[in-house]
């Protein structure tokens, strides 16, 4: 009996100091805690894995939330599974709302498209418009995967996520739009953490370029069949094959601050709604998340995934053109501040 009442009196102290190294204990060690549950993650169709599964909610205590949407991003290791075919034999992705516009709305908020694009939004007059960066700067494709063992991350500007936002900024800068594009990567040597340093990188800029109305987070997603087979996206025009793109927007719905989302979503809308017009099939359904990712830093900030991991860096980029060509229209028929 007393053995017991020992081992259940030990058990209890343990518990008390496992509870208290959670909440009393340095950045370091809950960082360090938390990661231990978020390199367990898996990949998960519709980009699910890609974003930091935040644990905040109006109902957790502002301790976790405070923590919650830095240090618990998935660890995203994309191996490669015996079933990866680096043609373009994988699985399609094909659009199913070509002309009209569709939100997948994961939160609990009640929206209506054609009520946010009734309402007005405006851009600042100046030199610089557009910010383009890439929280996960260092994401690739299916082609370059297959010469770096299976790795769909690599820092060849020639061949990963930054060669897509290139091919933005050029065709907005042909456009006469200013554009500023950061390079910097956000997501290597450390995945995790990876939008708090773009977030740094985000204010950074808007400090320095006051007048940015949009800020343009390029991706680019990650998919896979009930298989495992990494799956990709196809938007066909005049014969040649592309990616597709998918709007992101995020939202206050896990607790953190973020009163200002639909405003997101008005600038969000427009450009699904420019491209369901000139190219049919080019976007994905919008996808309003619980998550905030970045979205309170400016009201014109929204994630751009173009492509899946099945896809090809050059059928990301031929993508990217008609992209940018909705982008630039949208920017030209939004009046200045007044």
């Amino acid at each position: 009996m007393k053995k017991n009442s020992l081992i259940n009196i030990l058990t209890a102290v343990l518990f008390i100091a496992g509870i208290s190294y959670v909440f009393f204990g340095s950045n370091d060690k809950r960082e360090n805690l938390f990661n231990l549950s978020a390199n367990a993650s898996i990949m998960l169709p519709e980009s699910q894995n890609k974003f930091p599964a935040e644990k905040g909610s109006k109902a957790v205590s502002s301790v976790i939330a405070e923590y919650s949407e830095n240090i618990s991003e998935p660890s995203e290791t994309e191996s490669p599974s015996p079933n990866i075919n680096y043609t373009p034999k994988a699985p399609v992705l094909a659009s199913d709302s070509a002309q009209k516009t569709e939100i997948k709305n994961d939160t609990d908020y009640s929206v209506d498209a054609s009520i946010l694009l009734s309402e007005p939004v405006y851009k600042k007059s100046g030199d610089k418009t557009v910010l383009i960066m890439h929280t996960h700067t260092s994401e690739s494709y299916a082609d370059s995967a297959a010469d770096s063992g299976g790795s769909y991350r690599n820092q060849n500007e020639e061949t990963n996520i930054i060669s897509v936002g290139n091919v933005i900024e050029q065709i907005l800068t042909e456009r006469g739009i200013g554009v500023i594009h950061d390079k910097t990567y956000h997501d290597y040597p450390s995945y995790s953490g990876a939008y708090k340093r773009a977030l740094e990188t985000i204010n950074k800029n808007l400090a320095e370029y006051p007048t940015v109305t949009f800020v343009f987070d390029v991706h680019r997603d990650a998919m896979q069949d009930e298989s495992g087979q990494y799956m990709k996206t196809q938007y066909i025009k005049d014969g040649i094959k592309s990616s597709q793109a998918l709007l992101v927007v995020g939202t206050d719905a896990n607790g953190l601050e973020h009163p200002n989302w639909r405003e997101n979503l008005k600038y969000a809308l427009r450009i699904q709604q420019k491209m369901n017009e000139k190219y049919p099939g080019l976007a994905r359904p919008l996808h309003l998340r619980k998550e905030r990712f970045n979205g309170h830093a400016c009201p014109g900030e929204m994630i751009i995934e173009v492509g899946s991991n099945g896809n090809t860096a050059e059928e990301s980029r031929i993508a990217a053109k008609y992209i940018a060509d909705c982008i630039a229209d949208v920017i030209s028929e939004i009046p200045e501040n007044r």
